[in-house]
């Protein structure tokens, strides 16, 4: 049988001032799959990932880097390439690497 992860049972973890994160999967040596919710204006600092990250937006607008991005937005984020996130509004989005 599949993981089902239910909304109504869904967990938080805070990660910085305003940005939270709810994992769905997490390997042992790093990366995994997990939603991200950050409150308006919060900032998530700059970082990268060894194996690049897929990004697909769920709600509210903000940005990448330079990249302006708003719901239903996709991006590729390539391996080790650096980025910050800022929250324009509250900003909600999925994301998954490889470890």
């Amino acid at each position: 049988m599949p993981d089902v992860y239910l909304s109504a049972a869904r967990t938080w973890r805070e990660l910085a001032p305003g940005v939270f994160a709810s994992d769905f999967y997490r390997y042992a040596g790093g990366g995994g799959a997990a939603l991200f919710r950050m409150s308006e204006s919060a900032v998530m600092a700059e970082h990268g990932h060894p194996t690049g990250e897929h990004v697909y937006v769920v709600g509210g607008r903000g940005t990448f880097g330079e990249l302006a991005l708003q719901a239903g937005d996709a991006l590729w984020v390539a391996p080790g390439e650096r980025h910050s996130v800022h929250a324009i509004t509250e900003f909600t989005f999925f994301a998954t690497s490889l470890p």
